[in-house]
């Protein structure tokens, strides 16, 4: 198994943020080369929230495609041997964005007010 390859496995596994029950791990790492350089990155991190298994659980994940020029994260291309942390990949995307859109998303899945029944015996205060 090439170094590359042991570096993602190992990646994908790890943790990168934890806020109380959110957590996001990278989940994608996908180099694209001219020569031996990187020029374009694709990451992709799963957020999840929740306990498995229940129905306040809750995961996504987003992807960002990250190309060297790139006006917000751009880089000077390199070996994929320069980017051998989790930090290093994951410093190229708007990690505060992907959890926001997370945070709503959950909410939105989890915080429904079930079936809705009419009250027939309301009455109107006067």
């Amino acid at each position: 198994m090439s170094l590359l390859l042991m570096l993602l496995e190992s990646l994908i596994t790890d943790t990168i943020n934890s806020t109380m029950a959110i957590t996001a791990s990278l989940t994608t790492a996908l180099p694209y080369l001219s020569g031996s350089d990187v020029y374009n990155w694709v990451i992709g991190v799963t957020f999840k929230d929740g306990t498995l298994g229940t129905s306040d659980y809750y995961e996504s994940e987003y992807f960002s495609e990250i190309a060297y020029d790139d006006a917000n994260y751009g880089y000077t291309p390199a070996a994929t041997s320069a980017w051998s942390t989790i930090p290093s990949l994951t410093a190229l995307v708007n990690m505060d964005h992907f959890y926001d859109v997370f945070t709503e998303q959950y909410a939105s899945v989890t915080d429904t007010p079930g079936e809705l029944v009419s009250d027939d015996g309301y009455t109107v205060p006067s």
